[in-house]
């Protein structure tokens, strides 16, 4: 009696390839049994995600202006890497036709590469959002013309560690009226200063405040009576002072609550931010 045994024969899906790669760079090439190619752009992807990180870091402890143009390239040339693993991946699995499985085509197996790649990435991720850096979305323009509404912001939480708060800081903060929520504004007044507002004229300890950012600005910015901070609390202002949601609607804010320091706009720009101090 013959006895025959037929490896499995199975057509790859194209936006199954296409959705592995989304989710791992390589992934979906070696689904469709270009295990080298896969592995290649796992590797280029890691690397070029590493190198990025690297370069965010050295751009926020105020390395020369060079270091954000390489950290902007590092993530474009991430980005890049990974449309084209996915584009790549659909195109392989649309040629491929009829498929004789691999060893390696086997759930687990995709399972063990996306384990061996989540120790690497996820905490270092979770430690670096944590205690390092974090990036945050402008949503309005209350810190126009400086941020602009769809600016992507890294805010730097290691700055406070070793330096004290300081007027002309953007700092992102918890808002003391809505503690889910985070501005970013920028710093007018420390603990122990006074503080007030009249005709939209700032006046700090007595003496007019003009932040470079709000020179010219055309705003209704309203009246706030003369306050001294207490200690460990901060007066912090948008620099479209048109937009009451700071210090003049919420209160000054304890220096406990200010997360850290907004150090540069990544996307779609990059901008290095400089305190204002006059």
């Amino acid at each position: 009696m013959n006895t025959t045994t037929e490896t499995p024969n199975r057509p790859r899906i194209p936006l199954l390839a296409a959705l592995l790669s989304l989710f791992l760079p390589g992934l979906g090439q070696m689904y469709c049994g270009k295990i080298s190619r896969g592995l290649v752009l796992w590797f280029a992807s890691s690397l070029v995600a590493a190198v990025g990180m690297v370069l965010c870091l050295m751009a926020l402890a105020a390395w020369p202006g060079w270091v954000g143009y390489a950290a902007v390239a590092a993530m474009a040339a991430g980005m890049a890497i990974c449309v084209y693993a996915i584009l790549d991946a659909h195109g392989i699995a649309r040629k491929t036709g009829h498929y004789v499985l691999k060893d390696y085509n086997r759930w687990y197996v995709y399972l063990l590469l996306v384990l061996i790649q989540l120790p690497l990435t996820v905490p270092v991720t979770i430690g670096l959002r944590a205690g390092v850096i974090e990036a945050f979305r402008m949503v309005g323009d209350a810190m126009a013309p400086t941020l602009r509404k769809g600016d992507r912001v890294l805010v730097n939480k290691l700055a406070y560690r070793t330096q004290a708060v300081r007027r002309g800081d953007i700092v992102a903060c918890v808002n003391p009226n809505k503690r889910h929520q985070t501005n970013i504004r920028r710093v007018a007044a420390l603990p122990g200063d006074t503080v007030e507002m009249r005709d939209g004229v700032l006046l700090v300890n007595g003496q007019q405040v003009t932040l470079n950012a709000l020179a010219g600005q055309q705003t209704q910015a309203g009246e706030f009576p003369l306050t001294k901070l207490a200690n460990g609390y901060c007066f912090v202002l948008n620099d479209n002072r048109g937009h009451a949601e700071d210090s003049r609607s919420f209160g000054p804010v304890p220096l406990g609550d200010i997360i850290g320091r907004a150090e540069v706009v990544y996307w779609p720009r990059w901008v290095k931010l400089r305190p204002e101090n006059k």
